[in-house]
């Protein structure tokens, strides 16, 4: 319900608990202990404990803090039942955007004392806890912190607060006895992501094959919980797009599938294209298989919307390009062709790498003309770094092996990336030869976008760029060398995505090892 004397909601009927949470195990965990000590608060206190008065959440947009809070909620009203103890308990969500005022302040946690339980949660807390250096003059955060203080310790009242920011919060919010705990809630690992996918899609498929769901929560890495969701929500509202058009066979059982993807329709014996609202299908005859193929096809087909949805969110929507409908050819640079050539540049130099590919596409979506998927892995060494570096450049110089001096501006965003690879290896991991082992930039932002910037005097900065530089061509030439000796290759290869169009990561090896 609305408190009449404050912009936010009061939420009493919790039904979301801790076992609701999919997510980092460690922090509901913890989450846990703590609604504990909060329903034998009397048990604590007799012993001279004290009990946590907030804990403050750190994480990137979307990683599921609100969440997490009333799952707290839920959680602390559930224990009280279980125990047959009666109390008016409370979820007080608020924007600290919405506390502007100290009266506001004030008033907020006079509300949550009229319950005899309360779990207050203040989302960006950073807009009025930032540093007095910064906000000199900020009302509210001191009101704040002379309400935390004087807490009654009798009173079940917790605070989360969640912030995206916390390097620039003030000091006295984080000392003890304030919010003096603190999580960081991150991205869900390839486990929690398939528990995420499992549950935000249970209403289309009730059972998903081990496989299908091992495949998703791999191609889902990198994503938040709440993108998830919206990718879940995307992929479900296509895969009921087409089965509105399913046809039933004359048994019932039987149906006509319409596919999402136009291009896959050598997959499928007898599949005719077919047009509806303006987009192609391929129609499916399924009446003489059994429903167990009847679902297990179901499953392929949402598990291809899922990825088509993802590659959206990653690079837009499909677009044709100059010369699409062309032969392959190597002679000039356009179209399709140069596109496969480039990254079939990128691939080859991952496959020299030994590095794991997901697939290669040259179907052009809006932010690229087509891209090579590589499997994540996290940089820990040097080698590490510079086989990134490697593979950025791939791509241009397979073109200047090709087409000679007409190369073309495709490779921008791989030397942004390439430049930038060796810029921390230089001037932040200290692994340059001629810099040496140290530090000359420092990163900001960590949730909001990481943000670097030079600590040393512009004398230093004019010598870490020239070892980029250098850096950065002795890599180009090692790609060059390589990619020279195996140019028959790679224009065959380049020929086989071209045909392809899109290639998974093991058929590019496969069909690699063949033409060697």
């Amino acid at each position: 319900r609305k408190n009449e004397r404050l912009p936010f909601e009061i939420v009493s009927d919790l039904k979301e608990t801790l076992d609701d949470y999919i997510g980092n195990a460690s922090v509901r965990e913890q989450m846990s202990e703590i609604v504990d000590m909060m329903v034998d608060a009397e048990f604590y206190q007799k012993r001279h404990i004290s009990i946590p008065k907030g804990a403050l959440l750190m994480g990137c947009p979307g990683t599921g803090k609100t969440y997490l809070a009333k799952c707290m909620a839920g959680e602390l009203s559930k224990r009280l039942q279980e125990r047959n103890i009666s109390k008016h308990i409370a979820f007080i969500p608020v924007a600290g955007t919405e506390l502007h005022e100290e009266e506001l302040v004030s008033c907020l946690f006079r509300t949550a004392e009229e319950y005899e339980a309360a779990i207050l949660f203040i989302d960006e807390i950073d807009a009025i806890g930032k540093r007095r250096t910064l906000m000199p003059q900020d009302g509210s955060l001191i009101q704040l912190m002379k309400e935390m203080d004087g807490f009654d310790e009798r009173k079940t009242i917790f605070i989360l607060a969640a912030t995206n920011a916390p390097e620039i919060l003030d000091p006295a919010l984080k000392r003890a006895g304030r919010f003096d705990m603190q999580y960081e809630i991150g991205y869900p690992n390839r486990t929690e992501r398939m528990a995420l996918l499992q549950y935000y899609g249970k209403d289309v498929i009730h059972d998903f094959r081990s496989d299908i769901l091992e495949e998703s929560g791999r191609i889902s890495s990198g994503f938040s919980p709440a993108s998830i969701r919206e990718i879940m929500n995307e992929s479900v509202l296509l895969y009921y797009q087409c089965e509105k058009y399913l046809e039933k066979g004359e048994d019932g059982r039987g149906v006509v599938c319409r596919h999402r993807l136009a291009r896959d329709e050598e997959n499928y014996e007898g599949a005719v294209k077919v047009m509806v609202s303006g987009r192609e299908y391929w129609k499916h005859d399924t009446k003489n298989e059994t429903f167990a193929e009847e679902e297990n096809l179901q499953q392929d087909l949402f598990l291809k919307d899922l990825k088509e949805v993802i590659a959206k969110k990653s690079f837009g929507e499909r677009r044709s390009i100059e010369n699409e409908n062309e032969e392959f050819q190597c002679n000039y640079n356009r179209g399709r062709s140069s596109v496969a050539i480039h990254e079939c540049g990128h691939a080859m130099i991952c496959a020299w790498q030994n590095m794991s590919i997901e697939k290669i596409t040259v179907l052009a979506r809006n932010v690229t003309s087509g891209y090579v998927g590589i499997t994540p892995a996290g940089i820990r060494t040097r080698n590490d770094i510079l086989k990134q570096i490697k593979v950025a450049l791939g791509g241009r110089a397979a073109e200047e092996i090709i087409y000679g001096e007409d190369i073309s501006v495709g490779a921008c965003d791989d030397l942004w990336k390439a430049t930038e690879l060796a810029r921390s290896m230089v001037a932040k991991f200290g692994m340059g030869n001629k810099i040496g082992i140290i530090s000359l930039m420092e990163e900001n932002g960590e949730y909001l976008g990481k943000e670097n910037k030079y600590t040393c005097a512009p004398e230093y900065r004019n010598k870490v760029d020239e070892e980029i530089r250098e850096l950065l061509e002795m890599q180009y030439k090692e790609v060059c060398d390589y990619l020279k000796k195996e140019k028959e290759t790679l224009c065959r290869m380049a020929k086989y995505i071209f045909l392809k169009e899109e290639v998974s990561g093991a058929d590019f090896q496969t069909e690699l090892v063949r033409l060697r």
